[in-house]
């Protein structure tokens, strides 16, 4: 079940990483086929941002659940009992929160906040995010303005951009190979009280997903989580 669950959990977060990493490098490589439609075509970032919010959103629920087991999802069948608790026993309450009383789906919901707060909170120090100093506040602030704003109105509350340390021209494996293991002492996330601004950087922030993957993957492999919790994450992830 362990590496069935590993398989699943690598190729979802690769097939992201790898889009990413497909846009930067066409930009930054020589002769980048791209070039001519500079005016007129993006670089990837907002894209790229979105896909790698969604795939932390997702490691860090597959942490969480592999932790707690079932015990932190809210169930369909209990949210169905509550709501219909409210709508006979409350019906004028009830009028007023139906539009925001949302059923989960068969497998359950998990707080996302919840979850993004927690994995933050336990990452080894060397998968240097920017994000461990700040609060729970400013984390659901973070999560928010970039993940939110991104997936429910299309741009962040804030700003994305690319960094590279590579000089050209650009061969693939060593694009990778320093996208994936250079630039440590640079975190993915920064803010700048001077003008109030906030950011992520793509590449860094590919950089530390990846890490993310390969810390899961040898705790899973490693037994830190129990055989139950292992197959109850397997079956939600399926």
């Amino acid at each position: 079940m362990k590496e069935l669950l590993i398989k699943q959990i690598q190729d979802r977060t690769k097939a992201i990483i790898f889009d990413c990493s497909a846009f930067i490098y066409l930009r930054h490589a020589d002769n980048n086929p791209l070039e001519k439609y500079k005016d007129t075509i993006g670089g990837g970032n907002i894209l790229s941002l979105i896909g790698l919010f969604l795939t932390f959103s997702f490691l860090s629920k597959v942490f969480y659940l592999l932790e707690n087991g079932e015990n932190k999802i809210r169930k369909k069948e209990t949210a169905t009992k509550i709501r219909e608790n409210l709508r006979t026993k409350f019906p004028k309450l009830w009028k007023n929160i139906e539009p925001y009383f949302l059923v989960p789906n068969e497998k359950g919901y998990i707080n996302e906040t919840d979850t993004f707060i927690n994995l933050v909170r336990k990452l080894p120090i060397e998968i240097n995010l920017g994000l461990r100093e700040l609060k729970d506040t400013d984390l659901r602030g973070i999560w928010n303005d970039f993940r939110n704003k991104l997936i429910h109105l299309i741009v962040p509350n804030g700003t994305s951009f690319t960094v590279t340390e590579i000089n050209r021209p650009y061969q693939l494996e060593l694009f990778l190979f320093k996208l994936f293991n250079n630039s440590n002492k640079y975190p993915s996330y920064f803010e700048d009280s001077r003008n109030n601004s906030k950011a992520f950087v793509v590449d860094l922030f590919i950089r530390d997903i990846n890490k993310i993957l390969d810390w899961l993957t040898d705790k899973i492999k490693s037994n830190d989580f129990n055989e139950k919790n292992i197959k109850i994450t397997y079956e939600w992830i399926k």
